[in-house]
C-alpha cells in the first residue's frame, strides 16, 4: 500500500511539473494576451476622457497583447469615424476583410462603433479571447456613452442656470 501511495504522489508531482513546463513553453504568449485583455477592461473604466478611450485601448492592445486593433465610432448618417485620427469613412470600409475580426460596440442594443482586431499570428482567436474582446468592446462603448452623457448633462445644467440667471436679471418669471 505504501508503494502505491508513493508512486501516486510521484506521478502527481511529475504531472504538475510537466504541465507547468508545457504551459510556459507553448502557451506563454497566449496567457500574456489573456492577462492583458483582462487588465485593459479595468483600465478603460478609469479613463475620464471619452475621446481617449479608443486610442488608449488600441495602443494597449498593440503593445501589451500583440493584437493590432482599430476602432470605428458611429457618427451621423451611419458614417464611421476612425477613433485614432477622426477621419470619416464609409460603412463599406467597416466591412473590409483586412481589418480583422469585428466586435460591435453595443449600448442598449444599439451599435456605437466597431472594434476590429487582428490576431498576432494571423490565425484565429480562441473562444475565451473572443469573449474577452467582445466584453472589452461593450465596455468601451458603455464607458464612452456614459462619459458623453455626463458631459451633456453638465452642459444642460449650465445652460439652465444661465437661463434662470437671465430671467432673474430681466425680471421674467419662470
Amino acid at each position: 500500500m505504501t508503494i502505491v501511495i508513493i508512486v501516486y504522489y510521484a506521478m502527481r508531482i511529475s504531472r504538475r511539473g510537466t504541465d507547468a513546463v508545457v504551459t510556459r513553453l507553448f502557451f506563454a504568449a497566449r496567457n500574456r494576451r489573456l492577462q492583458a485583455l483582462r487588465e485593459i477592461a479595468d483600465i478603460v473604466d478609469q479613463i475620464s476622457d471619452p475621446e481617449a478611450i479608443a486610442p488608449l485601448a488600441t495602443e494597449y492592445l498593440r503593445t501589451r497583447a500583440g493584437i493590432e486593433a482599430r476602432v470605428l465610432l458611429q457618427g451621423p448618417n451611419d458614417a464611421f469615424v476612425r477613433a485614432e485620427d477622426g477621419a470619416w469613412e464609409t460603412p463599406a470600409i467597416a466591412r473590409d476583410d483586412d481589418l480583422g475580426v469585428a466586435f460591435p460596440m453595443l449600448v442598449r442594443a444599439h451599435v456605437r462603433g466597431i472594434l476590429f482586431c487582428r490576431p498576432p499570428d494571423d490565425g484565429d482567436f480562441a473562444p475565451d479571447e473572443v469573449f474577452l474582446l467582445q466584453q472589452l468592446a461593450n465596455r468601451m462603448a458603455i464607458d464612452r456613452d456614459d462619459l458623453l452623457a455626463t458631459a451633456q448633462r453638465q452642459e444642460l445644467d449650465a445652460l439652465r442656470s444661465e437661463m434662470a440667471e437671465l430671467r432673474a436679471n430681466l425680471g421674467v418669471s419662470p
